[in-house]
């Protein structure tokens, strides 16, 4: 398996060619970068030029670019059907860079279950919308990996696997965060369900007691059971990135990027 981070661990006005041989100091072999309509690492209205650029700035580095995190798209969870379009939209163009910049996974956050959205509606919507997605993904050769987030969707890893299983094809899969799991369910139970599903693996910790997002801490200092975490990742074969996701510190902020790299390495080691 090989470390990386996600790019809003870093600073916002951090420029790429900064940050990519930063974290290759620090140990890291990749970075998940921001993909967005108007901002982001990579954007929408991007050059071929702009894209080889920033390929070129990685690869001068020894970094490499593994996924990207849609930071500015719209949400597929949207009683909108035309901002449900949009979105649709969106995300074929995302999937085209992908294709042009080599990146085989994009993370997909479907959006939030409320009063205005519920659960078999927003259901309906996404499922409707992957559908539309599934063609341009595998063409480009770029999965779409659904993440579970604190959004009260796809609430448990039976729903979770059913749910991909129902396209029939690669290119829709999952993105497994470890610490978003441990508030209502076990991390090592969801790997094993999921198994080849998981096309990546977010890192983080959580502590239960907290019950709310003051609960996040740096690896190692939660609730995370992580030898049988690994036990499981290993027993499914997994062989990709571990992407560290984790808030930064108030005071000497490369502290918290050196801490995450050496407690991944010690979790790799488990």
């Amino acid at each position: 398996m090989k470390k990386s981070l996600a790019r809003f661990m870093l600073p916002p006005d951090l420029p790429l060619e900064a940050i990519f041989p930063k974290i290759k100091a620090m140990g890291y072999d990749g970075i998940q970068l921001l993909l967005g309509a108007d901002k982001g690492d990579v954007r929408l209205g991007m050059s071929d030029a702009e894209l080889k650029a920033i390929l070129a700035m990685a690869g001068k580095a020894g970094i490499e670019i593994h996924s990207l995190l849609p930071s500015g798209l719209g949400r597929f969870i949207d009683p909108d059907p035309a901002a449900r379009k949009k979105t649709v939209d969106e995300f074929k163009q995302g999937l085209a860079i992908a294709r042009k910049m080599g990146i085989h996974v994009m993370l997909v956050h479907p959006g939030q279950i409320n009063e205005q959205a519920p659960y078999d509606a927003a259901y309906d919507w996404v499922k409707t919308s992957f559908e539309k997605l599934v063609s341009t993904a595998e063409k480009t050769r770029c999965c779409l990996a659904i993440e579970n987030v604190w959004n009260k969707f796809l609430l448990s890893p039976l729903e979770m696997r059913d749910f991909v299983d129902g396209f029939k094809s690669q290119a829709i899969r999952v993105y497994f965060d470890v610490g978003n799991i441990i508030l209502y369910g076990f991390a090592e139970q969801w790997v094993r369900i999921l198994g080849k599903r998981i096309a990546e693996v977010h890192f983080k910790d959580f502590r239960r007691a907290a019950g709310t997002g003051a609960g996040f801490v740096p690896l190692l200092a939660g609730d995370v059971n992580w030898p049988a975490v690994m036990k499981e990742l290993k027993a499914i074969g997994y062989d990709g990135y571990v992407c560290a996701e984790l808030g930064g510190y108030a005071h000497a902020p490369d502290q918290a990027l050196r801490d995450a790299v050496t407690a991944m390495d010690a979790i790799l080691a488990m």
